[in-house]
């Protein structure tokens, strides 16, 4: 894409320079210069698109990662806390 832009550029920068504005295909080489360039920014534009919502997709999906991770720590902190309520019941059960 960048190739075909770069050739068409150089056609009318050629064009142009010799002023054959009244060249046959000056007008096609024009157009076909500013349909390519809007191209390409369109399809740059549609990626970084898609690059943000993939960005966020996987944002989101780290949210949830972590949200599933904190409850686990939780879960572990109670089941810690319920041994350690054990261990002094069984302590005390002995004195």
């Amino acid at each position: 894409m960048a190739l075909v832009i770069l050739v068409q550029t150089a056609n009318v920068h050629d064009v142009w320079r010799k002023r054959e504005s009244s060249h046959p295909n000056f007008r096609w080489i024009v157009c076909q210069v500013v349909l390519s360039l809007s191209l390409f920014f369109m399809l740059m534009c549609q990626t970084g698109i898609c690059a943000e919502r993939m960005r966020r997709a996987g944002e989101e999906e780290t949210e949830e990662e972590s949200g599933e991770m904190q409850k686990g720590i939780e879960k572990e902190k109670e089941k810690r806390v319920d041994v350690e309520e054990e261990g002094r019941m069984q302590e005390e059960r002995r004195l």
